[in-house]
């Protein structure tokens, strides 16, 4: 078997990365938004995710989970919380899809 490669990394990409803004999207998308943050998160902080959900169209939804942090909603039961927070939302806006 062949010893894996490292990925390639395309400086090209790193400027598109650089250059896009998501803040200049959001008030482009038509759909119903989720924002969830934690609100001890010191990387995506409480105060950029009201900026971005104040751009946001209406029927979208800010959600801050007390006590958690940017690594405390990616694992364990932050995940969970967060991924039960992601289907009542996709209930809510998909209906009998789901």
């Amino acid at each position: 078997m062949a010893p894996e490669s490292p990925p390639r990394f395309r400086f090209a990409s790193a400027d598109a990365v650089h250059a896009f803004h998501a803040e200049d999207a959001i008030p482009r998308i038509a759909a119903p938004i989720l924002f969830v943050t934690g609100a001890d998160d010191d990387v995506a902080t409480v105060e950029q995710a009201q900026e971005q959900y104040a751009r946001a169209r209406a029927g979208c939804e800010l959600v801050i989970v007390p006590e958690h942090d940017h690594v405390d909603l990616d694992a364990g039961s932050g995940l969970e919380l967060q991924i039960g927070l992601a289907l009542d939302w996709l209930r809510r806006h998909l209906g009998t899809l789901l």
